[in-house]
């Protein structure tokens, strides 16, 4: 009896001091494991990251320190990836905006550049100086037109622009617009119906938003035949604070009702109109900033384009 005592005890104290090493084995591994892959994380090597990681998963879940931990660093691998995502996002989207402006300018300084030297040469008609000084002055507006509103845009999508939204008529912010396009509607006799409210009082910026109901309208103006029609409406309920374009020009196709807000976006049926494609992309960033959202709804004949701007 007096044998089997001590060995009882030298057996115990050989598994706690064995069970003791496991453990600590066990520590030393798992936070190898983490330090690698939070280490790899951090450099943005994905692949390798994520092997390393997947090793934690294979884990049983338990309240532990180091289920805890690995909970935590498969959310940040999640977040990570995420933001990797984003910024491979924005790069294409830079790539695609680059090209787009380079292809919008191509035209115009074509045409710069092939007048400029029939200007140079001489032996020209004072007719002939005249149509190509004005071919030069027309390229050298569109050039000014596409770099302020790209310009723009991009200052409103990174907030460098911030809507002011003071108590003013917004009535009267329509008729300003309508009378800032009265000379093309003129040029091609089209008629304009109106539907405004007695009064119509929306917190708003006059100017941006001003801007945005030109834009708008100016798309309408732009692919309406001539002699057309166009209605310019408003009204106000509970919640929202409505405007809205229907003309009867040449229409979307389907399918495009959301395209047609993406930047230098031009469907099919209009690439053979003036213009950038950028229009209703600044209308869009400017009701945003009125806690508003656009859509197009396709007619059977034309395009009805809706802003809805939450009453605060």
């Amino acid at each position: 009896m007096t044998f089997w005592i001590p060995l009882m005890i030298a057996l115990v104290l050989c598994g706690i001091f064995f069970t003791y090493l496991w453990q600590q084995f066990e520590r030393r591994r798992e936070l190898g494991l983490l330090s690698d892959a939070i280490e790899r994380i951090l450099r943005g090597e994905d692949q390798e990251a994520e092997i390393v990681v997947k090793k934690t998963r294979r884990i049983p879940y338990k309240d532990t320190f180091f289920s805890r931990i690995c909970h935590k660093l498969n959310r940040l691998e999640q977040r990570m990836d995420g933001c990797y995502e984003q910024i491979a996002a924005d790069r294409d989207s830079m790539k695609e905006s680059i090209t787009e402006i380079a292809n919008q300018l191509r035209t115009p300084l074509n045409n710069l550049e092939v007048y400029l030297d029939f200007l140079e040469g001489g032996h020209l008609t004072q007719e002939e100086q005249a149509r190509y000084l004005g071919t030069v002055r027309a390229s050298e507006q569109k050039i000014r037109l596409l770099t302020e509103n790209f310009l723009k845009m991009s200052r409103l999508e990174n907030r460098m622009i911030r809507a002011s939204r003071e108590e003013w008529d917004l009535l009267a912010t329509m008729e300003a617009a309508v009378e800032l396009l009265s000379p093309e509607m003129k040029e091609k006799q089209i008629v304009l119906k109106t539907s405004f409210p007695k009064k119509l009082h929306f917190p708003h910026d006059a100017d941006l938003l001003g801007e945005a109901v030109r834009d708008v309208l100016d798309n309408a103006v732009k692919y309406s035949s001539a002699g057309g029609k166009i209605e310019l409406g408003a009204r106000q309920s509970e919640m929202f604070t409505q405007i809205w374009v229907r003309d009867y020009g040449i229409g979307i196709q389907e399918g495009d009702e959301a395209k047609v807000f993406r930047r230098f976006y031009r469907a099919e049926n209009a690439k053979e109109q003036e213009g950038f494609g950028i229009g209703l992309t600044i209308a869009r960033e400017i009701v945003l900033q009125h806690d508003g959202f656009m859509q197009v709804v396709r007619q059977k004949d034309g395009t009805r384009v809706e802003i809805y701007m939450e009453n605060s």
